[in-house]
């Protein structure tokens, strides 16, 4: 009797292993398999040449690469693109759309199956995918990092002509612009070692960053300056002259940018300006008035000044050898006209309107 409890005690162990292994495999084989499906595809270069580094192994390119092969970044390998260089790529398998500009550096990692984007310099766009979760993304740059949430974003990381120093030296700044959606922005103050938005020394608070804003973070050793502007209509301009033109593995949100009546759209030409006409200055009623008094007394004025000039010399000239009494007053009466014109064209200077 107790060898045959020991015999079934050991089957129904040997079964609860089993049934632990199956549950091992249908948890984590998914997610080991989720884990090495992640990836960068590359679907469009245009431009001069860029440079990747893919598995620690750096290589320069030329745009006629995806005419031969498939190009994928994995984690760690970055990407850097130089003048008139330009290069899409998608988060696989979420959708996300990346363009990245030219003279522009980045890398790509992921942290718990979410794409963290770190830029050293440059400019990117970012577009979540339509089935991505929330957030998206991570993007990183100096001392700022940023939760995207959903939306189509651009990622300024440059230096401006217009930068100040910082603690003595020109750094570049983050700047964020929302073209739609929502994305919160913090900053970590360590360079962007920290992928969590309770890493905030300093009790800094994540900054809600919302559609048609624009949002530039600058930080020092004491002081976090933070910016919020309405949408930066240049950067409006400049997507839409360099929007997306790949075809991605999986369809993209429309990336057409049309806000307002001065925007650019992607069919427009780069030569073609569109600009407001100059307006023209509407003066006022009182405005108006003044012009008109100051008209009135300098005609008048100049008018009996000449007059009354012209009177004395044809008095001294033609009357003065036949009559000198008659020339004599009428040179005197002359002095009238004359004292009236200039009176009136001195009093017109003390009328002044406004002009543009």
């Amino acid at each position: 009797m107790k060898a045959c409890f020991i015999q079934l005690k050991g089957s129904w162990l040997k079964g609860f292993d089993v049934f632990l292994f199956f549950i091992a495999v249908c948890v984590f084989i998914p997610e080991a398999a989720a884990q090495e499906n992640l990836e960068g595809r590359i679907f469009y270069v245009d431009g001069t040449e860029f440079t990747l580094s893919l598995g620690g192994v750096q290589e320069t390119y030329g745009p006629g690469i995806l005419n031969s092969s498939a190009m994928s970044l994995g984690n760690g390998d970055s990407i850097q693109t130089g003048p008139e260089s330009f290069l899409e790529f998608q988060l696989l398998p979420d959708g996300t759309g990346i363009k990245v500009a030219e003279n522009t550096s980045i890398q790509l990692t992921w942290q718990d199956s979410l794409p963290v984007i770190t830029i050293s310099y440059g400019r990117i766009r970012v577009v979540t995918g339509l089935q991505a979760p929330s957030p998206a993304l991570y993007v990183q740059a100096g001392d700022g990092m940023v939760n995207v949430q959903n939306g189509d974003f651009c990622f300024d990381y440059v230096i401006a002509a217009t930068d100040s120093l910082n603690e003595g030296v020109l750094k570049p700044k983050l700047q964020l612009h929302d073209f739609r959606g929502f994305a919160e922005a913090a900053i970590t103050g360590n360079a962007g070692t920290g992928l969590s938005l309770s890493v905030r020394p300093n009790d800094w608070p994540p900054i809600p960053v919302n559609g048609e804003e624009s949002v530039s973070l600058e930080v020092n050793s004491s002081l976090a300056l933070v910016e919020r502007k309405p949408l930066d209509k240049e950067m409006i301009r400049y997507w839409n002259e360099n929007n997306f033109q790949g075809t991605p593995p999986i369809p993209i949100a429309d990336t057409a940018l049309t806000f307002g009546t001065a925007v650019q759209t992607a069919t427009t030409s780069r030569t073609q300006q569109v600009s407001a006409p100059e307006p023209k200055y509407d003066f006022t009623a009182s405005q108006r008035r003044l012009t008109l008094v100051k008209n009135i007394l300098i005609i008048s004025g100049l008018t009996l000044t000449v007059t009354g000039a012209a009177a004395q010399a044809v008095g001294y000239a033609v009357l003065s050898p036949t009559d000198p009494a008659l020339a004599r007053r009428q040179a005197n009466l002359g002095f009238i006209p004359v004292g009236i014109g200039i009176s009136a064209v001195i009093a017109s200077l003390f009328f002044n309107p406004a002009f543009p």
